[in-house]
């Protein structure tokens, strides 16, 4: 039984059902390349600056540029969120004391 219970009206015989299977589905690549990211941007920068065709040299040298790049935006990114915080919070302390002060004429 379990969970799909089947249910026949009592006097009749329950068929033998046989379980049919599936065929196994073929496994399916989805990797993409370690380079994949900075390929596409060479291509496009190729286009963009008339660059010609693909040069293994030039797309090692462009892939460095790139992750480089990528590290520093990512980095700078992250510092900015922070500050922002930090920032946030200074405007909160800030208004808190002012609040503190004017309550000192109140004294």
């Amino acid at each position: 039984a379990g969970a799909a219970a089947l249910f026949i009206p009592k006097g009749e015989k329950k068929e033998a059902t046989k379980a049919v299977s599936a065929p196994e589905p073929e496994p399916i690549d989805v990797s993409i390349p370690y380079d994949a990211t900075a390929m596409l941007a060479y291509e496009n920068w190729r286009k963009e600056n008339e660059k010609g065709a693909f040069n293994a040299a030039t797309f090692e040298s462009f892939s460095k540029i790139y992750y480089d790049m990528s590290v520093e935006t990512v980095t700078a990114k992250k510092l900015k969120r922070e500050a922002e915080a930090m920032m946030a919070a200074a405007d909160a302390g800030f208004s808190k004391a002012e609040k503190l002060a004017a309550s000192l004429i109140e004294l």
